[in-house]
């Protein structure tokens, strides 16, 4: 079955010209591939009812390639608007983590179904998402069902002040369920999703997980995807404990270059930006 989308202002993206293209016409697209765009002979064919297609018509619309959110947590649509008014350490250990800590499997389901549709319904069409501990099949398998692209995993957490009692995990244990989810799901729906490791960040993680998990995500060509420099007070309590900046003991233990994606990185110094940018690490915020 082919699908043509006909009458819209197709926006491009095209890297071939400095603002993209422009321009009005058709989108065929067969068997889940773009075949073709603009007004070319397969769509002329199309028009001309020789090839059966399913027709949506796009006029008034654009038609735009689908957005995508480069860091999500899925298992946090149900919580939004419980705790905006709290610095990120307050946010975490008085709500968050005492709200993720109650999630099972069918209150994950139902936070990942809702934020993947409202996702959507926006435009939205590749996400990379953070779990919480538990309960990340759900999770998992909502994206499955909903067709969208991901790459996505469940939070990884061994150590950390006032993290609830169902959050808190073995070394072994963390790096155990995520190996196990990353083999029972990562390439499902014709390799639509993908597994990416995911230490929550610095202080909630120990140097032997962060570790454990760099050789995990290496043996698989993994995404590892954590939090850094979100926030001053957070950057201040990685110093105090630590004795050094996150990025720079992140990159110690091994996270940096091309496969490592940190969220947020607002806190950054220019020096730091910098170095970052010349191992390539990915920043998304």
């Amino acid at each position: 079955m082919q699908t043509l989308v006909r009458g819209g202002t197709i926006v491009t993206c095209d890297a071939s010209a400095p603002w993209g293209r422009v321009i009005e016409g058709c989108v065929l697209i067969r068997d889940g591939e773009i075949v073709e765009v603009g007004a070319g002979p397969l769509i002329s064919r199309a028009l001309s009812g020789k090839d059966i297609c399913k027709v949506i018509d796009a006029e008034g619309c654009a038609v735009i390639p689908g957005f995508v959110q480069a860091h999500i947590h899925l298992c946090q649509t149900l919580f939004r608007g419980m705790a905006d008014d709290l610095h990120l350490l307050g946010w975490l250990r008085e709500r968050i983590w005492p709200l993720e800590a109650a999630h099972d499997e069918k209150s994950s389901k139902a936070s990942a179904e809702l934020g993947l549709v409202e996702m959507m319904r926006a435009g939205t069409t590749s996400i990379l998402d953070m779990g919480t501990v538990n309960a990340h099949d759900a999770v998992m398998d909502a994206c499955v069902r909903s067709g969208i692209r991901a790459v996505s995993g469940k939070t990884m957490m061994d150590s950390g002040d006032r993290v609830p009692k169902r959050l808190l995990e073995t070394t072994k244990r963390s790096l155990d369920e995520s190996e196990r989810l990353a083999r029972d799901w990562d390439g499902a729906n014709h390799g639509r999703i993908r597994y990416g490791y995911a230490p929550r960040f610095i202080l909630s993680c120990s140097e032997e997980l962060i570790r454990g998990v760099v050789a995990l995500a290496k043996s698989r060509n993994a995404i590892v995807h954590t939090h850094a420099a979100e926030q001053a007070p957070e950057r201040e309590a990685v110093r105090d404990a630590l004795g050094d900046d996150d990025i720079a003991i992140l990159r110690k233990w091994g996270v940096s270059g091309t496969r490592a994606v940190f969220a947020h990185g607002v806190q950054l110094r220019d020096d730091e930006a910098k170095q970052i940018a010349k191992e390539g690490t990915r920043i998304v915020h």
